[in-house]
């Protein structure tokens, strides 16, 4: 399986010139949103979510009969023994957030994951699981302190993080320049669009989203 991302299609020729391409070994791969894991994630590894709930956003190849349709919640166990990786970012970025995990007992709702392994009939077995950036529209909740603030997240993913949810900001993050600025670049009520990577908070038994990039609409 192959996914194609950041490409321009060529208009003439309606080639697809690609920026970044990524090979799957995995006979079957479901990406969508997590609305729910069960046993919920909490600060004691004891307690990993055994089962959770998919918003199906693509599924490839489309089997038919498969339990992953397109805009259905699907069910998917979990084992324990996937691999854990992030798409698109490294793992060093989370070197000095250590309280800010990812693993098989930290899935937590309003992560967007891809699930690849292999499927029979329609019970996929997975073998990796990856969560990926994703993008929220909002408002600030609270002015920006040591690099943290809170946001009341937007749209369909945004309703399944806390609210307010507390964005932890990287120091090589993307960010517009007044914003990483805890003189007051980020003020209560202030419109934004955040994208980062959903987490679960081990030090606080929440979810966190880490920023890689954030800005007022108009300035990006």
């Amino acid at each position: 399986l192959v996914e194609i991302e950041d490409a321009t299609l060529d208009p003439t020729t309606l080639a697809i010139h690609a920026k970044e391409v990524e090979v799957f070994p995995d006979k079957f791969m479901v990406s969508g949103l997590v609305t729910l894991d069960t046993p919920p994630a909490s600060s004691s590894s004891t307690t990993c979510p055994s089962t959770l709930s998919l918003l199906v956003r693509d599924a490839l190849p489309a089997v038919a009969g498969t339990a992953f349709p397109d805009d259905q919640i699907a069910s998917v166990a979990l084992a324990g023994s996937e691999k854990y990786f992030f798409v698109h970012e490294h793992s060093d970025i989370l070197t000095s957030f250590n309280n800010l995990i990812f693993n098989s007992c930290s899935i937590v709702p309003g992560q967007a994951l891809t699930i690849g392994g292999s499927i029979s009939g329609s019970t996929l077995t997975p073998a990796r699981v990856m969560l990926a950036k994703q993008g929220f529209s909002g408002t600030a909740a609270s002015g920006i302190s040591n690099g943290m603030f809170t946001f009341n997240a937007q749209g369909l993913a945004g309703t399944l993080l806390p609210s307010p949810v507390t964005v932890e900001t990287l120091q090589f993050g993307d960010f517009n320049t007044d914003f990483h600025d805890d003189s007051g670049g980020v003020a209560a009520g202030t419109r934004m669009r955040v994208a980062g990577l959903v987490l679960f908070n081990t030090s606080t038994s929440t979810t966190n989203i880490l920023a890689l990039r954030f800005v007022q609409p108009g300035q990006d």
